[in-house]
């Protein structure tokens, strides 16, 4: 104990490298892809994740995007049989343009997504690191918490038992959000740029995780709002970084809002409910599922709670306080004891209440470094210390054993959009993807595609004819007829009811192309973002340069 010590107080950050790039390779599931790709040469097969094959669409989807020449994608061209997915107008893709890129640049899909993966688990990793300062003073302890949020169950099944490729870009995002609001309550807010990094950045990465984050935010600073008004400019701050907000997440949330409502998406129809996937408190049911049972959750409360009454501390009771409720309140929501059975309409988004165990993640490790910290007797804290080690390491080897590898098959079309939610409901319900155009008698047409592109050509010869086109229909697309003349004349779109574009009232012999151009608020939006990010920029640098000079 005295030499490990020694080594966090004389090399912390190297023994923390070390220690989270053992825990990543050998103890967390990322050992048996390692292993399995190594032995077999194939990379795909050794994948991981039950919503793996999803984000390998959106990384593929990209690719193909860009590929097709375009500058921003908004529909993967080549997902449901080449219908279209508009699953970046739902779900934001910024951060998934990284391996996308790799994948444009002829680097393999499963390298790609490993890179992404392993770049934001130590990223998040490092940016904890950062946070553990503002709460642990000792650099033993520090590291403490450092091995323990890398082999927090919770945090293993975002990266490497789900996959969940947003959730876990967006929990990295949620560190600095902690970071931003200790800032707010501890710092005077004297930088509240970190709480609008930290928002933006989940707001870039995970729908779910914002509106999670922001209650999150906003309970915290209703809870603290007499102490924060007296702070000298904080409602003028408040203000100015909610409307940077609204404009730098424009050119995603104002397309979101347009799409969301202008048609009925498969996602209006519930395949799960919170009250179906809540904790049961039944014996039975513990420990078998790694997303509703978290053995560390009662532990850290335990701890907490005994640290919290032997402690006279007043600083360290204030911390353990807020760390104790907050956890604890969450965990509770987790339950069935939770009336989740009331709220399934209102909160039917969630579908999962353990989701909110993304809150708690980073917190259960400080909460447990505290707690051991605080108590008295040197020989309790050694054994404590180092069984939360075992019982953390022991933890990611039995999760790994309940999921196995998943091998991604391209050709899965409708596994690899997960349950495809963001399809237009048809009529009578049903998912249809049959991959042919026809005429207004039924009548299969022979069609043409540009690459990887959403466009489609065709060449019509009855008068006032019309074609259902195969590709989905979303706000945005566009068609248009070039005749023999090269006069181009642009077609009316409509929606068929069971969701396809059909063009209508085509009078003359020529090539109809049918491409998503996107909408003008599209366009408007991102102007607005991409300006509002410029003028951010250049104020960031005057205020540096005038720093620069009185200094």
């Amino acid at each position: 104990m005295a030499r490990l010590k020694y080594l966090a107080e004389k090399h912390f950050i190297l023994l923390s490298i070390i220690s989270v790039l053992i825990i990543s390779l050998i103890v967390t599931p990322l050992a048996s892809a390692v292993y399995s790709a190594a032995a077999t040469g194939n990379c795909d097969s050794a994948l991981t994740g039950s919503d793996l094959r999803y984000h390998l669409t959106r990384i593929t989807g990209i690719a193909d995007g860009l590929k097709g020449g375009a500058g921003i994608v908004n529909i993967y061209p080549e997902a449901l049989n080449g219908y279209g997915y508009a699953s970046p107008l739902f779900y934001p893709d910024l951060f998934m343009y990284f391996p996308a890129f790799l994948v444009y640049l002829g680097v393999p899909l499963s390298v790609a997504y490993y890179i992404f993966i392993f770049s934001v688990y130590f990223i998040t990793v490092a940016l904890f690191g950062v946070l553990t300062k503002k709460f642990i003073e000792d650099k033993l302890y520090r590291y403490l918490a450092i091995i323990l949020f890398s082999c927090y169950q919770y945090f293993i099944a975002s990266f490497f038992l789900r996959s969940a490729s947003g959730e876990s870009v967006s929990l990295m995002f949620l560190i600095v959000i902690i970071l931003g609001l200790y800032n707010m309550l501890e710092e005077s807010f004297s930088k509240p740029h970190i709480l609008l990094i930290g928002m933006l950045g989940t707001a870039y990465s995970h729908i779910l995780s914002t509106v999670l984050a922001f209650i999150f935010v906003a309970l915290i600073t209703l809870i603290n709002i007499k102490k924060l008004a007296h702070q000298k400019g904080f409602f003028i701050k408040v203000i100015t970084i909610s409307i940077l907000f609204v404009l730098l997440w424009a050119m995603f949330f104002f397309p979101f809002l347009e799409i969301y409502f202008s048609d009925k998406f498969n996602f209006s129809r519930s395949w799960t409910l919170p009250s179906e996937n809540a904790f049961p408190f039944r014996l039975g049911q513990i420990g078998i599922s790694i997303y509703s049972w978290i053995p560390a959750l009662p532990l850290s409360i335990l701890l907490g709670l005994i640290a919290f009454y032997r402690t006279n501390n007043e600083h360290s009771r204030k911390t353990l306080k807020f760390l104790l409720i907050t956890v604890g309140i969450i965990s509770f929501c987790t339950t069935c004891v939770f009336p989740w059975f009331i709220l399934n309409d209102t909160l039917k988004i969630i579908q999962f209440p353990w989701r909110l165990n993304y809150i708690t993640t980073p917190l259960v490790a400080i909460l447990i470094t505290i707690s051991i910290s605080l108590f008295r007797s040197k020989k309790t804290q050694k054994i404590l210390f180092t069984g939360c080690i075992l019982m953390f390491c022991a933890i990611c080897v039995w999760s790994y054993g309940i999921h196995p590898t998943v091998s991604y098959n391209k050709n899965d079309v409708f596994n690899s959009v997960g349950a495809a939610e963001w399809i237009p409901l048809s009529e009578d319900g049903d998912v249809y993807y049959q991959g042919f155009l026809e005429n207004q008698n039924g009548d299969k047409i022979d069609y043409s595609r540009k690459e990887n592109t959403t466009e489609i050509t065709f060449y019509n010869n009855p008068k006032d004819a019309s074609y259902t086109v195969p590709l989905y229909y979303y706000k945005g697309y566009t068609a248009a007829l070039t005749d023999k003349d090269n006069t181009v004349t642009p077609l009316k779109l409509e929606r068929t009811k069971k969701g396809f574009i059909q063009v209508k009232n085509i009078n003359k012999n020529g090539t109809v192309k049918v491409w998503y151009e996107g909408t003008n608020l599209q366009k408007y939006s991102r102007i607005i973002t991409f300006l509002t990010l410029i003028g951010c920029m250049i104020f960031a640098g005057i205020k540096r340069i005038i720093t620069l000079f009185k200094g």
